[in-house]
């Protein structure tokens, strides 16, 4: 079975181009901890709330290891990243979805294998599900802010062929 957990950012930059249904076509299942609910219902500049409980291919799961929660926050992760790599680590799910730097770091320490908005959209491309990845990336630069290395961005459109 294919599942992964998902932080705060890969869905709500997903939600802001219209492409969460993907998500669902390309796990069997996306595990959400509390955090990244709360993080989702709140706001943010140029993206509105979005209701990641209501998600239909998605299941909300609790972190249960309180003490390495408390560690991943002591070393400054937010809480939906927190929440999302104890989550990964108690389901035994390897995969991640997650933006953040030095969360993927992180999360590549304890032995997931992260994957941000990016790869995605990447695999969405590769399915056939989007025709183009340029647009969207320059869309969630442009509405939401959403930071993106040049070498990155590069690398990225040269992998997806554009």
């Amino acid at each position: 079975m294919n599942v992964v957990v998902s932080d705060t950012s890969p869905l709500r930059a997903l939600s802001q181009l219209r492409l969460l249904g993907c998500l669902s076509v390309l796990f069997d299942e996306v595990l959400i901890p509390p955090a990244v609910v709360a993080e989702c219902a709140v706001p943010v500049v140029g993206a509105p709330a979005l209701d990641a409980s209501s998600l239909e291919f998605a299941r909300i799961v609790v972190p249960a290891d309180v003490a390495l929660l408390a560690v991943l926050r002591s070393e400054r992760l937010g809480a939906g990243e927190s929440e999302a790599i104890v989550v990964a680590i108690q389901t035994g799910t390897k995969g991640i979805l997650i933006d953040d730097a030095q969360g993927r770091s992180k999360a590549v320490q304890m032995g997931l294998r992260p994957m941000g908005v990016l790869g995605v959209l990447l695999e969405c491309k590769r399915r056939g599900l989007i025709p183009a990845i340029t647009p969207l990336i320059d869309a969630l630069e442009r509405d939401i802010s959403f930071r993106i290395a040049r070498d990155v961005r590069a690398a990225v459109l040269a992998l997806a062929g554009e």
